[in-house]
């Protein structure tokens, strides 16, 4: 279980992610499909985190299986899927959880992408 100081350490990288992707929000998601910590936009009533969290954690296992199954590959290290209004990203952090950005539909994922590169090792140590 993480202690207060690892929660507000979470927060702070999560927030310096989404700033540096600039996102609407970023969340730390467990591999049960619950958020572990957010960080942005929590209070826009078009965003259900708790919604995105657990579609996302199931969008990553049919990732899985079409990297498992249909290409004979190691799971999906990485999603990223838009719409005409969003974009997200969602990275694998760990063995137990994921990390879910929100971003606008015209976001540049090489931002986004390094925006996770810079704080995936920080956010790996806080959940080790």
């Amino acid at each position: 279980m993480l202690d207060s100081r690892s929660m507000d350490d979470l927060e702070r990288l999560l927030e310096r992610c989404r700033a540096d992707a600039v996102g609407r929000a970023a969340a730390l998601i467990g591999r049960d499909g619950l958020v572990i910590e957010t960080a942005g936009a929590v209070d826009d009533a078009s965003l259900d985190l708790a919604l995105a969290a657990a579609e996302a954690t199931d969008l990553l296992a049919v990732a899985d299986r079409l990297f498992a199954d249909g290409l004979d590959e190691r799971p999906a290290r990485e999603v990223w899927i838009r719409s005409d209004a969003s974009a997200l990203m969602m990275r694998r952090i760990g063995d137990d959880a994921f990390a879910l950005l929100v971003l606008a539909a015209d976001a540049d994922p090489v931002a986004a992408r390094g925006a996770l590169d810079a704080t995936e090792s920080d956010l790996a140590a806080v959940l080790a």
